[in-house]
């Protein structure tokens, strides 16, 4: 069965986009963290397939996260959820190899995330 983790500070965002991603793929199995040493710890022991992750987490940002998942799981698959488009975060992301981006707007769901990328 696929995973996710949803690793984020919002905990109202992480219950709805988890129940966007189930109403989409009903089989899914979906992980939620609100730190950043929490999301480490999930990953190291349920391994999802997955891994969507905002920037401002408490501990370790998602920027610093990013580098010690992808020393430990190269292969692992970071998106970011980010409630900001500024060209500074951005150029972070691309930076740390990050290629794919999602927008958190207030927009009511299913429309509650727009993508952006590179």
């Amino acid at each position: 069965m696929p995973s996710v983790l949803i690793a984020g500070n919002n905990d109202v965002f992480r219950r709805s986009f988890k129940e966007i991603l189930k109403m989409h793929i009903p089989s899914l199995s979906v992980d939620k963290s609100v730190a950043g040493s929490e999301a480490l710890t999930k990953i190291n022991q349920s391994s999802p397939d997955i891994v969507f992750m905002g920037i401002r987490l408490p501990g370790k940002n998602g920027l610093e996260l990013r580098r010690e998942i992808k020393c430990l799981h190269p292969n692992l698959v970071i998106s970011t959820l980010s409630a900001t488009t500024f060209p500074s975060t951005a150029k972070s992301q691309k930076n740390t190899g990050w290629t794919t981006s999602f927008l958190k707007t207030l927009l009511r769901a299913p429309k509650s995330l727009q993508w952006w990328g590179p």
